[in-house]
């Protein structure tokens, strides 16, 4: 392993990979009655933490740079997966004879401007987040805004904007409670593994755990249970307590290190992987529900998604 990669960071992030793949699975089987699914919104925080751990690496760039770097490494993966999700739904929908022309070439545009996805390649919505969270903190670090004033501006204007039940675009709540978690990455970075920080942190998440859980859908910025002024706070507790666990366990996990070294071909093809399934289903004329769905996307993705990056990895040697 590459001596600058931080182990524990590719551990956690293989961790909430997989709880986001297996998630969107359950999901699209229509199994959320599932006990597995409710343990799992104990990992409420995993869209946050990704935000959090660009807020850790985050170095400011000259925003030329920004936009040719960032170009290269989020733009070009979301143009390339968002076609070939859309060819994958417009060949699903051509099978179920309810294919048109203007639900493959118009409504993407539409899905594109109001929820920075396309229904796809849904979960890429984060990519293009990100892209601007990344450019916005450029423009801030330009200007000497302190990390505070960021944290303390974004998370107000976040609850304003759930207060009034703003819905689209979606990118407009998601990039400013975004820009919150970087900055809040940038500020915890070495903090966070404080000792007195971390037994806080994990006191607190353990508490919010048994007390009820704050969960808010970051996309639309949604409140899904608990309470939103408690949704910045509990995700942060959760944040600082799983990084802290990762760090000091005294064996290593390299099948996660190795998802979350790879996460990025796991998240932009995975989805895609969901409709393959549904089109082999239509083909050998099998309805399927339930559990048996759930098998067959679960089963594929760990099939698939391995063998893909292992085709990417030989063919960047």
């Amino acid at each position: 392993m590459d001596k600058e990669r931080d182990y524990s960071i590719d551990v956690v992030a293989g961790i909430l990979v997989i709880h986001m793949i297996l998630g969107h699975c359950i999901i699209r089987a229509k199994a959320k009655d599932l006990y597995l699914y409710n343990i799992m919104n104990y990992l409420y925080f995993f869209m946050p933490w990704f935000f959090f751990k660009s807020g850790m690496f985050y170095k400011s760039r000259q925003l030329s740079e920004r936009l040719t770097y960032e170009g290269r490494k989020l733009g070009i993966p979301f143009l390339i997966y968002s076609i070939i999700g859309s060819i994958m739904y417009g060949v699903m929908n051509f099978l179920q004879d309810s294919f048109t022309a203007k639900q493959m070439f118009i409504k993407p545009i539409k899905e594109l401007l109001k929820e920075g996805s396309i229904m796809g390649n849904r979960p890429l919505w984060f990519l293009f987040s990100l892209f601007a969270v990344l450019i916005i903190a450029d423009i801030l670090h330009e200007y000497k805004i302190k990390v505070a004033y960021v944290i303390t501006s974004c998370f107000l204007l976040s609850l304003m904007l759930y207060i009034i039940d703003f819905r689209h675009p979606f990118y407009l709540s998601n990039v400013i409670t975004g820009l919150c978690f970087l900055y809040l990455g940038i500020y915890f970075k070495s903090l966070q593994y404080k000792r007195y920080i971390f037994y806080t942190c994990i006191v607190l998440y353990a508490i919010f755990c048994i007390w009820g859980l704050t969960r808010v859908d970051m996309r639309e910025n949604k409140l899904i249970e608990g309470s939103y002024i408690l949704y910045v706070p509990t995700c942060i507790f959760g944040i600082v307590s799983i990084n802290n666990i990762v760090r000091y366990m005294p064996f290593k996990l390299r099948l996660l290190a190795y998802v979350g070294r790879n996460s990025m071909d796991f998240y932009v093809l995975h989805w895609i992987l969901l409709y393959l399934v549904d089109i082999l289903l239509i083909l050998f004329d099998r309805e399927l529900s339930g559990l048996n769905l759930l098998l067959c996307y679960v089963l594929t993705e760990i099939i698939l998604l391995p063998l893909y990056c292992s085709i990417m990895g030989i063919k960047q040697k």
